[in-house]
């Protein structure tokens, strides 16, 4: 959001560029916590959005600096456009497995070889995201007081990564995101809640400061 209204105060300069940063969180260990969390990150993302519909509408911006923050808006990991195309993405996938289960027999050599350069595709990007995933625990991750997983652990995680990958998507993605889209039509605010773990780290209570508002 800082990003996006630094290009509007800019009139949608692309100078103005988001820096992502490498952040390491333990304080949402229960998965219905890490929903909760995810929860609100969408929800985030809805309400940009929808202040970005506030901009074209409310404000004297000129249409081509509006596409502009829409464009950065949209092709930011996370956002509701994102969202939705990682929804048809998948859906699109179903619809391609529940296909070939059905036509497996009938595919011509062109199809097999097409299926083939997807599946080592796919596999390109596994080790990819593997062997970046274990130069920052090698280099940067060194300096925190972080405990790594077990030889065992890493194994295990390799070996699910594509379907803990599909699970992580919809789990916390995906059913999320429709979520706050529900809460911000039918609901309204969500109010923010602090980590248990954190609260506990500072001698608070739990659900002394959960109650304020975004």
């Amino acid at each position: 959001h800082t990003a996006n209204k630094a290009m509007v105060n800019s009139f949608g300069s692309r100078a103005v560029v988001t820096i992502p940063s490498v952040i390491c969180n333990d304080l949402v260990p229960l998965v219905a916590d890490r929903y909760q969390q995810a929860t609100r990150h969408q929800f985030g993302s809805v309400t940009e959005l929808a202040w970005l519909g506030a901009l074209l509408t409310e404000t004297r911006l000129r249409l081509p600096a509006w596409g502009a923050v829409l464009c950065a808006e949209a092709s930011r990991a996370g956002s509701l456009p994102g969202a939705m195309l990682c929804l048809a993405g998948h859906l699109l996938n179903a619809a391609l497995v529940v296909a070939l289960h059905q036509n497996w027999q009938d595919l011509t050599p062109k199809a097999t070889t097409v299926l083939s350069l997807m599946g080592a595709s796919a596999v390109v990007q596994w080790t990819c995201f593997w062997a970046a995933e274990l130069a920052l625990w090698a280099t940067l991750l060194q300096q925190f007081p972080l405990q790594a997983p077990s030889f065992v652990r890493w194994l295990l995680l390799i070996a699910v990564m594509p379907c803990a990958s599909l699970v992580n998507s919809l789990l916390f993605f995906i059913v999320p995101t429709l979520h706050a889209l529900y809460h911000a039509a039918f609901v309204g605010e969500l109010a923010y809640v602090c980590a248990p773990k954190g609260e506990a780290a500072r001698g608070l209570a739990p659900g002394l400061d959960n109650l304020s508002p975004r």
